[in-house]
C-alpha cells in the first residue's frame, strides 16, 4: 500500500474573513464599518459576533461534514487492499488493469456491498491506495 503524504489545511477563505471580522470588532469597528470593509452584509457580521460570543472564537471556523460512514468496515476494507494487489486477473477479469467498474464490481462479488464506479476514486484515495501502472518506480 502507497501512503501519500499531506500538507498541513490552510484556513478557508470563509474562516479568514470571519475571523478579520471578529478582529475588526474587538478593535472597536462597528458593524456597518466591519460589513462595508470586508464586502459582506452587516447581518453576516452580527450573525458571526453571536457565535463568538456564544462558542468563542473557533465557532467561526468552517467546519466540513465527514460524510456517511463507509459500507465497508476496516477488515473489509484491509482486504480489499490486499485483492487490488492481485490484479484484475486474479479475480477472473481479462482486463490488465483495474478500472472503476471493475473495482466496484469486485466490491460487490467479495462483499456484498454496492458501490457506482463513480464513488471509487473517493474510496481509493481514502484507502491511499494507487493503481501499480501509476506509480513511481
Amino acid at each position: 500500500m502507497q501512503v501519500q503524504a499531506t500538507e498541513p489545511k490552510q484556513p478557508d477563505q470563509r474562516t479568514v474573513v470571519r475571523m478579520r471580522a471578529w478582529e475588526l470588532k474587538q478593535l472597536g469597528w462597528t458593524q456597518k464599518d466591519i460589513a462595508s470593509s470586508l464586502g459582506v452584509s452587516q447581518t453576516a457580521v452580527s450573525n458571526w459576533v453571536r457565535k463568538v460570543r456564544q462558542g468563542g472564537p473557533q465557532s467561526l471556523r468552517t467546519r466540513h461534514s465527514p460524510g456517511a460512514p463507509s459500507r465497508l468496515d476496516g477488515e473489509q476494507q484491509t482486504s480489499l487492499l490486499k485483492l487490488l494487489e492481485d490484479g484484475p486477473t486474479t479475480h477472473g477479469f481479462t482486463q490488465r488493469n483495474w478500472t472503476y467498474f471493475l473495482i466496484a464490481d469486485l466490491i460487490s462479488q467479495k462483499f456484498s456491498v454496492t458501490y457506482h464506479q463513480s464513488h471509487i476514486p473517493k474510496l481509493l484515495k481514502k484507502l491511499n491506495w494507487v493503481p501499480p501502472h501509476k506509480r513511481q518506480r
